[in-house]
C-alpha cells in the first residue's frame, strides 16, 4: 500500500488494485481564506492519477473543498457520512455515484476492504480503515475517538500496519470563548493513549498540517499547543517499538510485508514549497489577539454598515420579539443583559439586549450592567447575514468572540446564532461555491468503473453508528 500526503488531510491512497483519494483540498488558502496548508506546497494539477474512490470525511471546508471537488471526474465512487448536505452538494456538482454511509460500515472495491469507523464528534463524520493483500491503515482524520470506537477500530482491524493519527489537541475556539488557553494536558494525553490502545507498526501524524494566514494569523500562537516533533518524540517514549514517519506534502510512504519505505518527495504530482519559516510556536502569553476588521473600498464600507444596522436595527429586535419565549427562559432566570459590539475598521457600535423584559427589548448603546458581552467585526456580521461566511469562519477565524461574566446553570442560547443558524449560513455558502464551479473541467480521469460493494452493520459494537 502507497500514501501520498498532498498536504493537511488531503491524501492519495493506493492499494493492490484501488485508487482512493481522501479529503482533497487542492488549491490555497482554503476554509474561506483562513488556512494555507503548512508546510507550503504545490499541487501539478495536471499530474493528478486517475481515481476509483473518493472519501469526504465530513463537512468542514477543510476537508470539503467545493473547488477541489469541481476538478475530480464524476464518474468514480464517492462514499461520505450519512450528512444530507455533503450528499445534496455533490449531487448539485454532477457526480453520479454518491454513498452516504453511517459509522461501521463495510464495503469493498474490487479486493480492496473499507470500513467506516466512529466519531464522537457533534459533527457527522467518519475515519476509515483500508486493507489489501499488502496491509492495513487507518485514518482517523478529525475523528474524536472514545473507548468505544478504539475497541471498535480494533474489532475491525485486529493487526493494524499504519495509523494515521489525530495528535494535536487544538485550541480552536478557546480564546474566543474566554476559556483557558492553557496546554491541554488531558487530551493530549488521550491522544497519546490512542497510539498505544491501537498498537499499529507505524504512525504518521495526520491531518492538522495547516496554519492561519493574513488577519488571522496570530492564532497561529495559540491553537497548536503541540509540535509535530515533539508528538513523533513522545510515541516513540510511549511505544518504542512503534515506527514514526512525519511526513510532508509531496512524501510517499510504502509498506507491505517488506516493511515500510519513505520516500521523501516521491510525488509526481505534488511537492514542497521552500517558505521562509512561519512561527507555529505556541505562546499563549505573547501573542497580540485584538479585534479588527480590514479596511475596504468607501462603497462595499457602506453597504456592509448598511447590512449592520439593518441586523442590528430591525431583524435581530424583530427575531427577539417574534421567537418562542422558551429560547429566552434561562436568560430570564439569569436576568441577563447582553451586549453587542460590531467592530468597524474605524470605531465600535454597540447594542443591548434586555432579557428581563419580556419580549427582551434591544436598543443601541452600552449598558455597564452587561453580564454577556459579544463581539463581532462589521464584515463578518454582513457576510453571515447576506449568507457569504459561515459561522465556523467567523469564530475559529476570531472575528467573532463572547464572554460571561457569571455561570450560568446551562448554556445561554445566543440570539446572533438562532437568528442565522449555523447550518443555514454553511449551506449558503457551500451552494455558492457549487454555482460557481459546477461547470469547470474535471483535471484527473476517472478509471474503469468500478463496483462498490456494501454491508452494513457487520461489525456491532458497543460504538455509537449515527
Amino acid at each position: 500500500m502507497r500514501l501520498t500526503l498532498i498536504g493537511h488531510a488531503s491524501l492519495l491512497i493506493e492499494t493492490a488494485d484501488c485508487r482512493v483519494l481522501m479529503d482533497p483540498v487542492l488549491w490555497d488558502p482554503h476554509q474561506e481564506g483562513l488556512f494555507h496548508v503548512h508546510p507550503a506546497r504545490e499541487v501539478l494539477h495536471a499530474r493528478l492519477p486517475p481515481l476509483d474512490v473518493l472519501v469526504i470525511s465530513h463537512r468542514h471546508l477543510d476537508h470539503f473543498d467545493i473547488r477541489s471537488l469541481a476538478h475530480l471526474p464524476r464518474q468514480v465512487q464517492v462514499v461520505v457520512p450519512q450528512d444530507p448536505l455533503l450528499e445534496k452538494s455533490l449531487r448539485a456538482l454532477g457526480f453520479e455515484e454518491v454513498h452516504a454511509l453511517a459509522p461501521l460500515t463495510e464495503f469493498f472495491v474490487g479486493g480492496t476492504r473499507f470500513v467506516t469507523t466512529p466519531s464522537r464528534a457533534p459533527v457527522r463524520e467518519f475515519g476509515l480503515v483500508i486493507q489489501d493483500e499488502t496491509g492495513t491503515c487507518f485514518n482517523a482524520v478529525d475523528t474524536v475517538l472514545d473507548a468505544s470506537a478504539v475497541a471498535a477500530v480494533r474489532q475491525v482491524a485486529p493487526t493494524l500496519d499504519v495509523f494515521l493519527a489525530s495528535w494535536q489537541p487544538m485550541l480552536e475556539v478557546d480564546f474566543q470563548w474566554n476559556r483557558p488557553v492553557a496546554f491541554p494536558v488531558q487530551r493530549y494525553a488521550e491522544l497519546l493513549g490512542h497510539v498505544a490502545a491501537l498498537e499499529p507498526r507505524a504512525v504518521v501524524p495526520g491531518a492538522n498540517g495547516f496554519r492561519y494566514c493574513g488577519i488571522s494569523s496570530w492564532l497561529n500562537q495559540v491553537v497548536f499547543p503541540v509540535s509535530r516533533a515533539r508528538f513523533c518524540v513522545d510515541v516513540k517514549r510511549a511505544r518504542g517499538d512503534c515506527a514514526v514517519f512525519p511526513m510532508d506534502p509531496g512524501d510517499v510512504l510504502e509498506f507491505g510485508a517488506a516493511g515500510f519505505r519513505l520516500d521523501a518527495g516521491g510525488a509526481s504530482f505534488v511537492r514542497r514549497l521552500p517558505e521562509a519559516r512561519v512561527s507555529l510556536d505556541y505562546r499563549p502569553v505573547d501573542f497580540d489577539g485584538r479585534l479588527v476588521d480590514g479596511p475596504c473600498a468607501p462603497d462595499e464600507a457602506a453597504a456592509i454598515r448598511a447590512s449592520v444596522e439593518r441586523v442590528m436595527d430591525v431583524e435581530l429586535p424583530r427575531f427577539l420579539e417574534e421567537a418562542d419565549a422558551t429560547c429566552w427562559r434561562l436568560h430570564q432566570q439569569h436576568g441577563v443583559v447582553q451586549q453587542l459590539e460590531v467592530v468597524f475598521p474605524d470605531e465600535r457600535l454597540s447594542w443591548c439586549i434586555d432579557f428581563t423584559a419580556s419580549p427582551p427589548r434591544m436598543a443601541r448603546g452600552a449598558s455597564s450592567l452587561a453580564t454577556v458581552h459579544s463581539l463581532v467585526t462589521a464584515s463578518v456580521l454582513h457576510g453571515i447575514a447576506s449568507g457569504t461566511r459561515t459561522w465556523d469562519y467567523a469564530i475559529m477565524g476570531g472575528f467573532y468572540r463572547r464572554f460571561l461574566t457569571f455561570e450560568p446553570q446551562a448554556p445561554l442560547s445566543d440570539p446572533l446564532r438562532l437568528r442565522f443558524p449555523s447550518g443555514q449560513a454553511q449551506a449558503s455558502v457551500i451552494e455558492a461555491e457549487v454555482a460557481r464551479w459546477a461547470g469547470v473541467r474535471p483535471l484527473s480521469s476517472a478509471r474503469a468503473p468500478r463496483a462498490l460493494l456494501q454491508r452494513c452493520g457487520v461489525f456491532p459494537t458497543g460504538a455509537t453508528a449515527r
